[in-house]
């Protein structure tokens, strides 16, 4: 597009001539009576994005926000307009006072109706909320947006170019209609409401090609190429620029104003095949020059001077941008040194985090030693304290082992005594057991004839089978009312979630007027259910989603348009869903209840199962008891025969063992008298050990409490050195961060040096190009310029409505914009 910017010539206020009024980008648009739509709303949305990205949005904050929807067919022809206004409720009234032109006004979010007023305002409900209303006008509009079509040259109607292929020609027009009166220091100028004109469109790369756009640009999105296109219809009578060329007296100035282009159409060419052509949108707004600051105080007399002191700024500016790239360059040399000294710093640093993880490693080891030898000095400690008791003891018991012998003196004396008594006892011994003998063989013989053995452990194992079965009992009575219990427990779950499920759906419906399509798909953990659900309550997951549905889109219908909805309908499709929650609800207490009711007989039975249970067992206990004591006893009577007859030898034996002992009666003496002599000896010894043992006790005790102090410090120095090494590694990373950090820094440095002399090069372009350029352009026409410019501002302030609004807030921000589209072109 050649074109250049208006306002570059009035300095600082370039920016102005983007649009930013157009914030309705995104909003899918309602479809025209007589376009026929060939497009998804995705190209829709596509297209809004594209348009978006070239001039930002804007919305107001406050007041009423207003955009006219303009539906056209594909010829151009306007078929229908809507009104979509917002009253924005900043202070949270219940009500909110509304002036409007409309028909057919219909609330769009929310439930608040309105009333009319005497003074032919309106009031709405509005509960602290914003207010978000549409209607419909037949006023004349300030904009209009023609579209006509040329194939090869020769114009041809919508209808007349779909299918066809040639070289194409679409041409949107402007026309601006409007017409205001400003007064700017006196002076009186006839201008029109500054609009800034957006359109956009999508042409298929299977059918367009060597597409070329006047006043726009082209934009290759995959299949689809994007043809957005600016304008400001009657910007340039507004400015006068026709009189500004006129005047100028410079005429290298003069072709350069020549130049400066104000479009009021767009124009697209292509190459097609079977042509058909989407939807095409058009925003326009009237606040395009708000953006612009210019001072109403300013003395225009002295607008040339401004502009003299302005050239006079920009070459310093320039040599300033010189002195900033001596400094970045200076700055750049410093970069590369700090990176060299951080380089050394990183090298440092992974050294001492190597010695650190070193030490750590050896002090380490020094705790393990240390522990051992701590271990070392306790086992010590322990011996030798067990030493001393040891000896301590050994002192005791020597001292009465010497009593001791004394004692055992005196009684071998008394026992030479009574030897000879014990001689006739044996005697005796010897006769009595011959006699038990004889009586043992009789009772074996008994126990033998009667199997009394045999018949006690058949009744052991009777009594164990009978134990045994009582538990398998238990057992199959316990895992059959627990898999029971389980069965109607879930059975139980299904039917709440069921209906909760049922039950949060209906309340989000209610609350929000309708959900989403994907909000109705059946959960994920009831989905594998439907068949158990329909066996339990006669309905399936399907039936439960296809209730919800129903209700769900009679529902919504009934928010956008009560009166086309049966309430009985809407009344039956709620009851169902109700009706068939509450029946899961109603199962589900079912289930419960059968599950205490199991419980509570589980109880009961387990009671008197563990009663002859235990009875069992103790019959079992008793059997086997009986069973091994006859046992026992019958091994105790062969023990017995078998005892009796090594008695009975025993006692021969010891009956001439002893007459044997009595006869040695005169050495015994003897030796128990060299005891009770060498006791009295050891007893004295084991004195002198004690003292010692005593002493090697109390030195290993101070052993252990040092090597204990010895073994802390060198857990503290363990810890110490994790310390050192972790901070050390942390050091080695934060070095490598700080050189990473310093390399990016470092070539940031270059970028910027290399960019400060871009800037020097720019500065010296915009004053020779920029400035300068302005300063010859203008000359004595930027007094004029400038009330032009600031009259052209006020006009597109001054225009906020379409459809009327309230001015009554000293603070309100009403804002209006215009969406226009046009039908499709197609043969279908």
């Amino acid at each position: 597009m050649k074109r250049k910017d208006v306002l570059r010539l009035l300095a600082g206020i370039s920016a102005s001539l983007c649009m930013t009024a157009c914030s309705a980008a995104g909003t899918v648009l309602p479809t025209p009576q007589k376009a026929e739509a060939t497009e998804e709303t995705g190209d829709e949305d596509l297209l809004m994005e594209a348009m978006e990205q070239v001039v930002p949005s804007h919305s107001s904050s406050a007041g009423k926000s207003e955009t006219v929807y303009v539906l056209k067919d594909a010829d151009g022809d306007t078929s229908q307009v809507i009104v979509s206004d917002q009253l924005k409720n900043r202070y949270g009234d219940t009500t909110i006072t509304d002036s409007t032109e409309l028909d057919n006004i219909t609330n769009v979010n929310g439930y608040g109706d309105y009333s009319a007023n005497s003074d032919g305002t309106i009031t709405w409900e509005a509960d602290g909320s914003d207010v978000f209303y549409r209607g419909t006008t037949e006023k004349e509009l300030p904009l209009d947006v023609n579209i006509s079509y040329e194939l090869d040259g020769v114009p041809v109607s919508a209808e007349e170019i779909a299918g066809k292929s040639g070289h194409v020609t679409i041409c949107l027009d402007y026309e601006n209609k409007t017409s205001e009166t400003v007064t700017v220091d006196g002076e009186e100028y006839e201008v029109s409401v500054p609009f800034a004109v957006m359109s956009g469109m999508l042409l298929p790369n299977d059918h367009f090609s060597n597409v070329e756009a006047e006043n726009g640009r082209v934009i290759n999105e995959g299949s689809k190429q994007i043809v957005v296109g600016l304008a400001y219809p009657g910007l340039r009578d507004s400015l006068d620029w026709d009189d500004v060329i006129e005047r100028s007296s410079n005429e290298e100035a003069k072709e350069k104003l020549e130049e400066v282009n104000f479009p009021e159409y767009v124009r697209i060419d292509a190459d097609v095949t079977d042509f058909e052509l989407g939807m095409t949108v058009t925003l326009a707004g009237c606040d395009l020059l708000q953006q612009a600051d210019v001072e109403d105080g300013l003395d225009l007399s002295e607008v040339q001077d401004k502009m003299n002191e302005l050239r006079d700024g920009s070459q310093q500016l320039v040599d300033g941008s010189a002195k900033l790239k001596d400094g970045s360059s200076e700055l750049l040399s410093g970069s590369n040194a700090l990176a060299d000294g951080s380089r050394k710093l990183t090298d440092g640093a992974a050294a001492l985090s190597d010695g650190a993880g070193r030490l750590y490693d050896g002090t380490a080891s020094l705790k393990d030693g240390a522990d051992t030898l701590y271990d070392g000095a306790e086992s010590l400690k322990n011996g030798t304290s067990d030493l001393y008791k040891g000896s301590s003891d050994l002192k005791d018991g020597s001292a009465k082992l010497s009593d001791g012998a004394g004692r055992l003196y005196d009684g071998v004396v008394s026992y030479t005594d009574g030897a000879k008594s014990i001689s006739d006892g044996a005697d005796k011994l010897a006769d009595g057991t011959k006699n038990a003998k004889e009586g043992a063989d009789k009772l074996r013989a008994a126990l033998s004839a009667n199997d009394i053995r045999g018949n006690a452990g058949k009744i052991s194992d009777g009594a164990a089978a009978l134990s045994a079965g009582i538990a398998q009992l238990e057992s199959s009575l316990t895992d059959g009312l627990a898999n029971s219990s389980a069965q109607m427990q879930q059975a139980a779950t299904l039917l709440g979630g069921v209906a909760s499920w049922m039950g949060q759906t209906m309340d989000a419906i209610d609350a929000y007027g309708a959900i989403p399509a994907e909000n109705l798909a059946i959960p994920d953990e009831l989905a594998p259910y439907s068949d158990v659900l329909a066996s339990l309550c006669g309905k399936s997951l399907t039936d439960c989603q296809n209730a919800l549905i129903s209700y769900n889109s009679l529902h919504y219908a009934y928010v956008s348009a009560p009166d086309s909805v049966d309430a009985a309908a809407l009344a039956n499709a709620c009851a169902s869903c109700r009706s068939i929650a509450a029946a899961c609800e109603g199962e589900a207490a079912v289930y419960q209840g059968m599950i205490g009711s199991l419980s509570e007989l589980g109880g009961n039975a387990g009671s008197g199962i563990a009663a002859l249970k235990e009875g069992a067992e103790n019959l079992a206990a008793g059997a086997k008891a009986f069973g091994d004591g006859i046992g026992a006893l019958a091994d105790g009577v062969d023990q017995l025969g078998g005892g009796l007859d090594a008695l009975s030898d025993g006692a021969d034996k010891l009956s001439a063992g002893v007459k044997t002992l009595v006869a040695n009666n005169g050495a015994l003496i003897q030796g128990a008298s060299d005891l009770k002599d060498g006791a009295r000896a050891l007893s004295d010894g084991a004195g002198t050990l004690c003292d010692g043992t005593g002493r090697l006790n109390d030195g290993a005790s101070a052993l252990y409490d040092g090597i204990g102090q010895l073994r802390d410090g060198a857990g503290e120095l363990k810890d110490g050195a994790g310390s050192l090494k972790g901070g050390c590694a942390d050091l080695y990373d934060g070095s490598v961060t700080l050189d990473d950090g310093i390399g990016k820094l470092n070539a940031g440095m270059a970028s910027l040096d290399e960019g400060v002399a871009e800037l020097r090069d720019g500065m010296i372009r915009l004053d020779e190009e920029g400035i300068q350029e302005i300063t010859k352009l203008l000359g004595d026409n930027a007094a004029e310029v400038l009330n032009r410019f600031k009259a052209v501002k006020e006009a597109g302030k001054n225009y906020t409505s379409f459809s009327g609004a309230l001015d009554d807030e000293e603070d309100a921000d009403n804002s209006v914009r215009f969406i226009y589209k046009t039908g499709a072109v197609s043969t279908k």
